[in-house]
């Protein structure tokens, strides 16, 4: 049997002892003494064919030291060959394929077993126990080494590389720059294509596709219609299917990506965290067990972390901090640096924006708006079309309702109640079981509490104190150091102001004073 040389530019050198000549051959079939082209040499002039040097163009062979060719010079080893090119051949496109056979024993192939097609011999490594087998194709300069086998109707093409004891089976197609390697498996109506890597264990199945410089390994999985692109990295024991696209991010530890979600944009998918629905992530990270889902979409660097659950059409997005078992979901917007924890929900149309927190097991919904550094915790609950904004505490059994708006630095808590259009403002306090309500203004340093209640267009402010069970409405204005308390009820266009006009007492007991005659009238005690 002729000796054969591997040449790094497509041809094969034979050294054929009963011709007593060593031949220059094209490796695009099935070599024989009849194929000869150009006479290179004679073998005796060959000094170590271990250390045999070839000249590809027109230089002749000669000694390692009397080379008279140029810089195409290579040094090559003695090839033991273990297949040879059949003359059965098939077309694809203008290439020329032909099946291989076995030469000997390797692996679990048996000298003389038939396998799949190839171009040439720089497809398929004789080293090692690859294998192309069935009605497999590798074809251009595709290289097939170390342990692989590619089965079935699988293709290997273009620059790609399959290594290792990776398996291409099924449909399978791996071609451009494509790498596979380690104990990756590619199966079914799978493409890996552009400079993507497969490799560790991992596998991609079904219409699965990875290409551009996406990395697919650990044990990780991508299967059913799942497109894998761009940057993407999916490894340990991820896995991306269905729908799924995952472009330019990193999905890891026991991810899952699924349905029809997208995560592009270097965003961040890892521990148990599950995206799935229409949900879509951009730049930001899903870690823990937190779960993405229906028609949510999370941008611009938000975390969503432990238990938290975002889903209907929330939208997060610009440095959002969501964890524990808060929930977001229906049409609510939550950014701009806001934090939500703990037990919270916010949802309907609910907006919490500006570095607002809302946490514990408190509640924001309907289309109430929760702006800049507001805080709402304990068990309170802020609905309707209500406006918070400033450096507002909102906590215990708050409730914040109707219109109302609270600005400045007010402080609203115990099972106080602010609704209709009442405003609070200013560092007014409001607490215990005290209701603002109507068009009522409390402002300034004013303490509203107990059972007191302000109502209609009452106007609250400076110092002013509000509490026990007292009751102003109407358009009563109370400012200055006043202090009602006691079962007092004033209504009416009446104007309280300082201590002076009351005597220096307070308004208590069981006052009532209802609509004096005279407009804006002081009240003296």
């Amino acid at each position: 049997m002729s000796k054969k040389y591997e040449s790094v530019d497509g041809s094969t050198i034979v050294d054929n002892k009963k011709l007593n000549h060593t031949k220059a051959v094209k490796r695009s079939k099935h070599i024989s003494s009849n194929d000869f082209d150009d006479l290179i040499g004679k073998t005796e002039s060959l000094s170590d064919e271990g250390k045999l040097r070839v000249a590809t163009a027109n230089a002749q062979v000669s000694e390692e030291n009397q080379i008279k060719s140029y810089d195409k010079l290579k040094k090559y080893e003695l090839i033991d060959e273990k297949y040879e090119l059949t003359d059965e051949e098939v077309s694809y496109g203008f290439i020329q394929l032909y099946r291989i056979r076995a030469l000997r024993d390797f692996g679990d192939i048996k000298a003389g077993d038939l396998g799949g097609f190839i171009e040439d011999e720089c497809n398929l490594s004789h080293e090692g126990n690859c294998w192309v087998g069935d009605f497999a194709q590798v074809y251009h300069k595709a290289h097939v080494s170390g342990n692989a086998k590619i089965y079935n109707n699988s293709i290997v093409c273009d620059y790609a590389t399959v290594s290792g004891d990776t398996i291409i089976f099924g449909n399978a197609i791996v071609y451009s720059y494509a790498k596979v390697s380690g104990k990756a498996k590619v199966s079914g109506e799978a493409s890996i294509s552009g400079a993507s890597e497969v490799y560790d264990a991992a596998e991609v199945y079904g219409n699965a596709q990875v290409y551009g410089n996406a990395q697919v390994y650990g044990n990780a999985q991508v299967y059913g219609n799942a497109v894998t692109c761009g940057d993407a990295e999916v490894y340990d024991n991820a896995k991306v299917y269905d729908n799924a696209l995952v472009e330019d991010c990193k999905v890891f530890g026991n991810a899952r990506i699924f349905d029809n979600a997208m995560v592009m944009s270097q965003a961040e998918i890892c521990d148990s965290a599950m995206v799935y629905g229409d949900a879509e992530i951009f730049g930001s990270k899903i870690s823990h067990n937190a779960k993405v889902y229906e028609k949510a979409r999370i941008l611009y660097y938000a975390k969503i972390f432990e238990n938290a659950r975002i889903h209907g059409k929330a939208f997060i997005s610009d440095n959002v901090q969501v964890s524990g078992n808060a929930e977001i979901y229906g049409d609510a917007h939550v950014c701009d640096n806001a934090v939500i924890f703990g037990n919270a929900a916010v949802y309907d149309e609910a907006i919490v924006k500006n570095n607002a927190k809302v946490y514990d097991s408190a509640k924001v919904y309907g289309n109430a708006r929760i702006c800049e550094d507001t805080q709402v915790y304990g068990n309170a609950e802020v609905y309707d079309d209500t406006l918070i904004m400033g450096n507002i505490e909102i906590f215990g059994n708050a409730m914040i309702f109707g219109n109302a708006k609270i600005y400045h630095c007010a402080q609203i808590f115990g099972n106080a109640k602010v609704f209709e259009a009442a405003k609070v403002y200013g560092a007014a306090k409001i607490f215990e079981d005290a209701k603002i309500s109507g068009r009522s203004i409390v402002s300034g340093n004013a303490y509203v509490y107990g059972k007191a209640q302000i109502m209609d267009n009452s106007v609250i402010y400076e110092n002013a104190k509000i509490y026990d069970n007292a009751k102003v409405g109407y358009k009563i204005q109370v400012r200055g150091n006043v202090e009602m308390c006691g079962d007092v009820e004033i209504f009416g266009d009446i104007e309280i102001c300082n201590n002076d006009q009351i005597n220096k007492k307070k308004i208590r007991n069981n006052i009532k004073i209802c609509k004096p005659k005279s407009r804006w009238r002081s009240l003296s005690l």
